[in-house]
């Protein structure tokens, strides 16, 4: 027995959910977007700083969250500094259409049924951004995701960073097709028509200090980079290039 099932939904968003269960298995596909533009851009510069509040100094923190989340066309970003100086620059554009109807069509043939969907709301997605940042520490995540693929950076604990990303994603069209017998689910495959573009430069500082340990004589008694002398008489790092 094959029992085949779809929901349709208009309103602030559409949705289209197409079911195929059979006496075994059972497979879905949802999707869901809205027509929708928007032109989004900020820039920030300045100090992170403490600040005095009844008589004491409140630690600084920075915190900055973006998501974008539209038919399978997915952006985060996550950003959080300590003390010190940060400037960030952000453009963002996204376009998304959803008046085509979506296509549905059943051919039973031999005993296999042939189940093909098809949803053409196309969807573009451009951001650019840069972070500087010099202080105590920073992290800073970024993901991006177009119908499977997706890429991103997680750069951590840095007390100077410089990144410029530059990302650009599009769907026109996605296809799926079911074959299946009253007993099982034979092959199931979805094909978005999809592009994705990820750049990303980034210079980075990191440093670690263990103000608790001592190093031997023996342990290193010389630096390969110039200007680096360890020792118990002497400890002096100036420079690492």
């Amino acid at each position: 027995m094959l029992l085949i099932l779809a929901l349709i939904s208009a309103g602030h968003a559409e949705r289209v959910t197409v079911s195929v269960g059979t006496n075994t298995t059972t497979w879905t596909i949802s999707r869901e977007s809205e027509s929708l533009k928007f032109e989004y851009s900020q820039y920030v510069e300045g100090s992170i700083s403490p600040v005095e509040y009844r008589g004491r100094a409140l630690s600084p923190y920075h915190s900055c969250y973006e998501e974008v989340d539209i038919n399978d066309l997915r952006m985060r970003e996550r950003t959080s500094a300590q003390e010190g100086r940060y400037a960030s620059e952000k453009q963002l554009t996204l376009d998304a259409n959803t008046t085509e109807a979506s296509l549905f069509n059943l051919v039973h043939e031999k005993g296999i049924y042939s189940i093909q969907f098809a949803e053409q709301w196309p969807a573009i997605l451009r951001s650019r951004g840069s972070i500087r940042y010099s202080g105590q520490g920073i992290n800073s995540r970024e993901y991006a995701g177009n119908n499977l693929d997706y890429a991103g950076s997680s750069l951590l604990y840095n007390t100077e960073l410089s990144k410029d990303s530059d990302i650009g994603m599009l769907i026109t069209r996605m296809n799926a097709t079911v074959l299946a017998t009253d007993d099982a689910i034979l092959h199931a495959e979805l094909k978005p028509e999809k592009e994705t573009r990820y750049n990303i430069s980034r210079s980075i500082r990191m440093k670690s200090s263990f103000p608790w340990y001592e190093p031997q004589d023996e342990w290193l008694p010389c630096c390969s980079a110039e200007g680096c002398k360890i020792g118990l008489a002497e400890k002096d790092c100036t420079s690492l290039t």
